[in-house]
C-alpha cells in the first residue's frame, strides 16, 4: 500500500532541482541519504525509457542496479534507463524534499565508416570482454569477444589480429557502442560506431554500362529505381534475385556477389538507383544521367568546324567578302547631279562613281 501511495501522490516542498548530465557507463553517486529509516527514493522515468519505480525504501535498495553504501545512493553503471528524475521524500508523510534530474549523455569516442569497410578496435591490455550494444539501448549489450573464450564472436565475423579486434565489412547492424571491460566488469574504453551511406553521381552515354558495387551480402540486396520525371519507385532486385516482370530491363540486368549491372543504358535509364538491405536501410545511392551517344557528339563538333570554313571559301570565291556595300546615293544607275556650274555658257555635271577596296580592284 505504501508503494502505491509513493507512486501516485507526491506533495512537493522541494527547495530546488539538481540537473546532472553524466556519461553513459560510469559508476555514479546520485545523492547522500541522511535519514535512511524515513527516506524513500522514487524514480520517474522519461516516457521513452520505462515506468516509474521505487529505488530505495526501508533502508533497502529495491533495484539490483543500485547500491546504498556509506550513506550514499549509487548506480553501478549509468545507462539510458536513468534518464529521468530521482525524487527524495519522507516515507512517513509522503512529502518530497529533493529532486535530482538525470540526463545521461554519450561521451564515447566516435568512429565513422562507410558500409563495407572494416572496423578495427585496439584492445586494452587488461580487457576481458568486448560488448556491442545499439547506441539507443546501451543497457542491452551482446558479447562479441571474450578473452577466455576467443571463439565467441559476432556471427563468426570478429577476429583478433595483433591486439586488434577486426570486424569485416560493416553494415547498419554493426552500428552502436563497443565497450571493453576488465575481468571485474569495469569499463576500460568505449567507442561509438557510426555507419555512413555512399552517395555518388554517374554520367553515362547511350550504350554504356552502369555498375554499382554491392557492400552487403547478396541475399540482403534490394535494388530500386526511380526516374527523374516520376515519383514511382520500382524494384529491380529482391533478396539478391532479379525480378522477371521488369520488361524494360529484360536481358540487360545482372547481379552477383560483388555488383549490380545495367548494360546498354539509354535515356529511359536516367534517375536514382538505391541499394537497400533486408531491413530497408539505405546502403548505396547513385544518381545516373545519360547523355547523347559519343559519336553524335563528335559529329556535332565536326559540323561546327566545317560549316564556317565552307562559308568562308564560298565568300572568297564569289568576291563578295571584301566588297563594300554601295551607299544609298549610288544605288541608282543614273548619275547624281550635285549642282550646276556655269562656265563659258555650258552646263557641267558632277558625276559620282561607286568605290571599291583596292584588293578587289586588283583582283578584277
Amino acid at each position: 500500500m505504501l508503494i502505491l501511495v509513493l507512486l501516485s501522490g507526491l506533495v512537493s516542498v522541494a527547495f530546488g532541482n539538481e540537473v546532472r548530465r553524466e556519461c553513459y557507463g560510469q559508476e555514479l553517486t546520485i545523492r547522500a541519504i541522511i535519514n535512511p529509516r524515513n527516506t524513500a527514493v522514487v524514480f520517474q522515468s522519461d516516457s521513452r525509457h520505462g515506468a516509474t519505480r521505487i529505488i530505495f525504501l526501508n533502508e533497502t535498495v529495491q533495484d539490483s542496479r543500485y547500491e546504498w553504501k556509506d550513506g550514499l545512493l549509487k548506480v553501478q553503471e549509468l545507462t539510458e534507463i536513468e534518464y529521468g528524475t530521482f525524487i527524495f521524500m519522507h516515507a512517513d508523510s509522503n512529502v518530497e524534499y529533493d529532486r535530482v534530474i538525470m540526463q545521461p549523455e554519450d561521451c564515447s569516442d566516435s568512429v565513422y565508416l562507410y558500409i563495407g569497410a572494416d572496423y578495427n578496435l585496439k584492445l586494452s591490455a587488461d580487457v576481458a570482454v568486448v560488448q556491442h550494444s545499439n547506441r539507443y539501448t546501451p543497457s542491452q549489450p551482446v558479447t562479441v569477444w571474450n578473452k577466455t573464450d576467443p571463439g565467441v564472436s559476432k556471427g563468426g565475423r570478429g577476429r583478433v589480429r595483433s591486439g586488434v579486434w577486426v570486424l569485416n565489412m560493416v553494415t547498419h547492424a554493426d552500428k552502436g557502442h563497443y565497450t571493453q571491460r576488465d575481468i571485474d566488469g569495469r569499463i576500460l574504453s568505449r567507442q561509438s560506431l557510426h555507419i555512413q551511406v555512399v552517395r555518388t553521381f554517374d554520367r553515362l552515354f547511350h550504350g554504356d554500362r552502369l555498375v554499382v558495387p554491392l557492400k552487403i551480402p547478396r541475399s540482403q540486396v534490394q535494388v530500386f529505381f526511380q526516374p527523374y520525371d516520376s515519383t514511382f519507385k520500382q524494384q529491380l532486385v529482391r533478396d539478391g534475385k532479379l525480378l522477371d516482370e521488369q520488361d524494360s530491363y529484360s536481358g540487360r540486368m545482372k547481379v552477383d556477389d560483388r555488383m549490380f549491372e545495367v548494360e546498354d543504358v539509354s535515356s529511359s535509364d536516367k534517375g536514382s538507383y538505391s541499394i537497400r538491405d533486408s531491413d530497408d536501410n539505405l546502403v548505396y545511392a547513385v544518381e545516373v544521367e545519360v547523355a547523347s551517344p559519343r559519336n553524335l557528339n563528335y559529329l556535332w563538333l565536326l559540323l561546327l568546324l566545317i560549316i564556317p570554313m565552307i562559308m568562308f571559301i564560298i565568300c572568297v570565291k564569289k568576291g563578295v567578302c571584301c566588297k563594300k556595300k554601295p551607299s544609298q546615293a549610288s544605288a541608282s544607275s543614273q548619275p547624281v547631279m550635285y549642282g550646276q556650274a556655269e562656265a563659258d555658257g555650258e552646263i557641267r555635271k558632277a558625276q559620282f562613281l561607286p568605290t571599291y577596296d583596292d584588293d578587289c580592284l586588283s583582283s578584277s
